[in-house]
């Protein structure tokens, strides 16, 4: 039995869940050609942003998305989604949380939501780690550079009791960002994730962009197996990067929707 987990997961608004669950089925299913779906446990992390409930949403109002229903009562901590044919999702409660510093924390597998900006970073790994969360550090184009890239470098040389994440946006044949590799050889966890962009089309890329890890035993619920994942460090990144030209029409249209509010 293995673990694929996409660990940075947003249902923006626009997008539809069918799609995208889908989606999420089918780029597992390309993630572990050699295992079938029973043999697997497909989990998606939420890192909603502030004042959102995705998985409450799923489970409370919406109930149905395409051909797939959800229920709180098969996961213990988390969502489960089912398909006719048996086939499940499993999600995660988390949060994106931007800090003093305007750098962005991910806080999974917990419901902690504090205000935006309150706290800064070293701060918020502390707050995630006491409500039973895992801390991790997300890559993002452009905001691992000048003072918030050195706020990052401390965290990396002074702590130990947090994640990294690389980002499935990332261009394809770009290097390794720096600070990774310097969390990487310090044997700080890199975790990865989909982090689909506000944008049309962006839900199909869920599940693209992950981990797999070994389960240790096939009687954990999701939220238990990711955590054990994460003590034992035993995963790999599955997925490929955006390739070049995608990435720089998704940052473009990414911009021009923030600057004219859509």
């Amino acid at each position: 039995m293995e673990l694929l987990t996409d660990t940075h997961v947003h249902v923006h608004l626009g997008f539809d869940p069918g799609r995208l669950l889908d989606a999420a089925a089918a780029n597992f299913d390309r993630a572990a050609p050699g295992l079938s779906a029973a043999e697997r446990l497909d989990v998606l992390c939420l890192t909603d942003v502030r004042g959102r409930q995705t998985d409450q949403y799923f489970c409370e109002t919406l109930r149905q998305a395409g051909a797939w229903r959800f229920s709180c009562a098969v996961d213990r901590d988390g969502v489960c989604a089912e398909r006719p044919d048996g086939r499940r999702l499993h999600w995660l409660p988390g949060r994106q949380i931007v800090s003093k510093e305007n750098l962005e924390l991910l806080a999974l597998a917990c419901r902690y939501e504090p205000e935006d900006r309150a706290l800064d970073l070293s701060a918020l790994i502390d707050a995630v780690r006491d409500h039973g969360g895992v801390p991790v550090v997300p890559w993002g184009f452009g905001k691992w550079t000048g003072d918030r890239g050195r706020i990052v470098q401390r965290l990396v040389e002074t702590r130990d009791d947090f994640l990294l994440a690389d980002n499935g946006n990332r261009r394809r044949g770009s290097a390794f960002p720096a600070l990774l590799e310097a969390g990487r050889r310090k044997g700080l966890g890199i975790l990865a994730g989909s982090d689909p962009l506000p944008l049309p089309a962006q839900d199909t890329r869920t599940g693209s962009y992950g981990v797999r890890a070994p389960l240790p035993q096939p009687d954990l619920s999701p939220a238990e197996a990711f955590r054990a994942a994460i003590r034992s460090r035993a995963w790999t990144i599955y997925g490929q990067l955006t390739p070049p030209g995608a990435f720089w029409i998704g940052q473009a249209r990414e911009r021009i929707a923030k600057r004219w509010g859509r």
